[in-house]
């Protein structure tokens, strides 16, 4: 009985595969910190709903309005906004 190769290889002409290469991840050691952690939580329970209008759901995440890898103010509380998981995905 002939024995089907199970193992996938790539062909030659495709580049090698990197799992979550495409995302950036240029600021993790600022939302991997402690400090970020505390207060990502503090301001998540003092605003328990999402910002976007229309939208009810509870908080997931605290986003920064302008992107701190575009000049964004880190700790400005002007510069942040409370979004549920489907509003922060569609953003």
């Amino acid at each position: 009985m002939a024995k089907l190769n199970t193992t996938r290889e790539r062909p030659a002409w495709l580049p090698d595969s990197k799992p979550f290469g495409r995302m950036y991840r240029g600021n993790n050691a600022l939302y991997n910190s402690a400090r970020w952690r505390r207060f990502s939580e503090a301001y998540k329970r003092n605003n328990p709903l999402c910002s976007v209008e229309g939208c009810n759901n509870p908080t997931a995440y605290t986003d920064h309005i302008q992107p701190i890898s575009v000049g964004g103010a880190v700790w400005d509380m002007d510069n942040i906004q409370p979004l549920c998981i489907s509003c922060n995905a569609s953003k």
